[in-house]
């Protein structure tokens, strides 16, 4: 038996083809979404482990100097609390670390209280972060 090849047959598989590119196309941009925002989410958490990391380090640095010493340091910064830099994030400005050093209310005795701060402002697919780590250290 011979078949005819009807016109209408032709072009309803050619709109087939044609809706199942779309959908093709479609799920494809979600998946390449997803991505995008999966490389945003590694890179702003590693940039928050190298902040957390070097603000640990210099809260070590300050712990491992007599107190006396650190307190006439941070007397004599005239240009505001000291300072420490993130290298490991490569940023054009990696001075974003600073301490603050505030007496604690309530007490004669000398204790203060020591924060180190990493307070990065954010850049192009870069959230901004703040880390802070405290601790209390006596002059006595």
């Amino acid at each position: 038996m011979i078949y005819k090849l009807n016109r209408y047959r032709l072009g309803h598989t050619l709109l087939e083809v044609i809706v199942a590119a779309a959908v093709l196309t479609i799920a494809s941009l979600g998946i390449m979404a997803g991505l995008s925002g999966t490389k945003t989410i590694t890179t702003s958490s590693e940039d928050y482990l190298n902040a957390s990391t070097r603000v640990e380090q210099a809260m070590e640095a300050v712990l491992a100097l007599p107190f006396d010493q650190f307190l006439s340091d941070v007397a004599n910064n005239a240009g505001g609390p000291p300072t420490f830099s993130i290298d490991d994030m490569k940023l054009q400005d990696p001075n974003i670390g600073s301490f603050v050093v505030t007496p604690v209310l309530g007490t004669n005795n000398g204790i203060y209280e020591i924060t180190a701060i990493a307070d990065f402002p954010g850049s192009p697919g870069r959230p901004a972060f703040r880390v802070e780590m405290t601790t209390r250290r006596s002059s006595k």
